[in-house]
């Protein structure tokens, strides 16, 4: 039901159904989005080895694995969505806008 509201309320105020900013940013940087999709993808990666590297217990989560985890994705917030001004990057972000 939200879906459908927020789509006809974009609907409305824009005249495009899937929102005129997102299909923009599509167009007018294709590549460059797509590296940073793939820079996201793979530091999945990264995680997925930290997280097996904790599990087997060569890091400790409570010591150094959860300040590994949160600087990767203070890194990647900071660097690629800010630097690329990416809509989601809003002044609801607090502390990092």
């Amino acid at each position: 039901m939200f879906m459908i509201r927020t789509f006809l309320i974009s609907y409305r105020a824009t005249g495009y159904l899937f929102g005129h900013y997102i299909l923009s940013i599509l167009r007018k940087d294709l590549f460059v989005l797509g590296l940073t999709d793939l820079v996201m993808f793979l530091s999945t990666f990264f995680c997925l080895l930290q997280q097996k590297a904790i599990y087997q217990r060569y890091i400790s989560w409570d010591g150094s694995g959860w300040i590994i985890q949160h600087v990767l994705a203070l890194f990647y917030v900071a660097n690629i969505g800010m630097a690329r001004n990416l809509p989601w990057r809003s002044c609801r972000m607090g502390i990092l806008s």
